[in-house]
């Protein structure tokens, strides 16, 4: 684990001394370069590319007037969002008032003379490192099989090359300060990443941190952990009904990556299974209905009882508002009218066509909405053999009253049934079947056949 720092100052020489001190204690160290605007748009490229965590920011980089503040408000520039700052400057005595303003301002974690000697610099360095570096307090991760950092990093994100392997550790580190050790399994015991599903680069791990209690965290890119933060504090912090439900306790965002740890309120010490799990070893359907009926009727109870005439009376309109579903339909690789399948008699409409045909047919004028998930499916439920908790906020909002209902349904369908010989013929058969309409409270008929 190596400690990055940038530096950032106006005088060459300086940057060469910094360069040297900082190198020689085993930092991995970027200088930005130039004077005036150049000096500045460089600072802000490095720091995008290169990550830092901690940069060394010289106070006076214009040295116009005495009170020349120009490198703290460079600081306020949201490239430098993730780092910690250390003030840098020969003027600290003749600008207290500049001083105390950068201890106020949100990122600056010291301010160190250039007078000062260089080890006043490192300690400052390598206190400000062990906030912002997971490895740099002596975190230990044990990974599930075929799982390591860049892993993690290699599914998220397509383009990985400018990304530090270290920086799923850091997140890690953010998350659970003063943790030493952390061990991580995948949710159903699996290694293999399809057991992953969802809406674009997620992944889900069962963590116990140190001898706690184990939670659920989240790792993706920082703009859906962004996202799904703000849904949660929008629509679900202290909003559903009972007392079995997940709790975000915190997130933590550093640069591309970010994460989320969810506890389960009221659940044993012991470890949840996720519905996909349950689903596929439970013996009959009145055990699997048990957890559903309680998160239906009593965690989101109250967000149903809270419904109103659907806003957006077009289903396709209200999917592409969150999943830009029309424009995935059209650039959905096969687009012929009609479509045979090996193993069934006959020909069947190809059912993008026909959605993209049939836009109008998805009004429904007397549609209720309501406060939603927005993204329920098998392995962002946990459960026990009587109660369930739901994560993975990221879309939840006010949608569709049935929607959750559709999505997990779809989702038992066509992933966690599971097929013998994946006969076609048979899953045809149980399509059929569902899509059959019947009167609320009728059930399924099931024909011998």
């Amino acid at each position: 684990c190596i400690v990055r720092v940038l530096v950032v100052d106006n005088d060459p020489e300086t940057r060469s001394q910094l360069l040297k001190i900082l190198q020689s204690a085993k930092y991995l160290v970027r200088v930005a370069e130039g004077q005036g605007a150049e000096l500045r748009e460089s600072a802000k490229s490095q720091a995008l590319e290169f990550k830092p965590h901690v940069v060394i920011m010289d106070l006076r980089l214009a040295d116009e007037h005495a009170d020349d503040r120009s490198g703290l408000n460079l600081w306020k520039d949201k490239s430098f969002s993730s780092a910690r700052c250390i003030l840098y400057s020969a003027y600290l005595i003749q600008n207290y008032k500049i001083i105390r303003e950068a201890l106020l301002q949100g990122g600056v974690g010291d301010v160190v003379g250039k007078e000062d000697s260089p080890q006043v610099l490192l300690d400052a360095v390598e206190r400000i490192a062990r906030e912002r570096c997971g490895c740099r307090n002596g975190l230990s991760i044990a990974w599930p099989a075929a799982w390591n950092e860049e892993t993690v990093l290699g599914y998220l994100f397509v383009e990985k090359e400018n990304i530090p392997r270290d920086l799923v550790k850091d997140v890690l580190g953010r998350l659970f300060p003063g943790t030493k050790s952390i061990t991580l399994k995948t949710l159903d015991g699996s290694s293999h990443p399809s057991t992953i599903v969802g809406h674009g680069r997620t992944i889900l791990f069962q963590a116990w941190p140190d001898d706690r209690e184990p939670v659920v965290i989240k790792l993706a890119p920082l703009r859906k952990i962004d996202r799904e933060v703000k849904a949660y504090q929008e629509f679900i912090e202290e909003r559903l009904g009972g007392r079995f439900y997940a709790e975000l306790q915190k997130f933590s965002i550093f640069w591309d990556l970010g994460g989320i740890c969810y506890s389960f309120m009221g659940s044993s010490n012991q470890s949840l299974k996720t519905f996909t799990k349950f689903y596929r070893e439970a013996e009959n359907s009145e055990d699997i209905l048990k957890p559903l009926k309680h998160i239906f009727e009593e965690v989101w109870r109250r967000r149903y009882k809270d419904s109103h005439i659907l806003q957006a009376k077009n289903l396709l309109k209200e999917y592409d508002s969150s999943r830009k579903l029309s424009q995935r339909l059209k650039t959905f690789p096969d687009q012929r009218n009609i479509l045979t399948f090996l193993g069934l008699p006959g020909e069947f409409e190809n059912p993008v066509r026909w959605i993209l045909r049939h836009e109008a047919d998805s009004h429904f004028p007397y549609a209720k909405q309501a406060t939603i998930h927005g993204d329920l499916h098998g392995d962002n439920i946990f459960v026990n053999d009587d109660h369930a908790w739901t994560i993975d906020f990221e879309y939840s909002g006010t949608g569709h009253i049935l929607r959750d209902f559709v999505e997990l349904e779809q989702n038992i369908v066509t992933r966690l049934i599971e097929i013998p010989g994946d006969d076609l013929r048979l899953f045809y058969s149980i399509a059929i079947i569902l899509t059959r309409p019947v009167l609320i409270g009728e059930p399924v008929a099931i024909p011998d056949d």
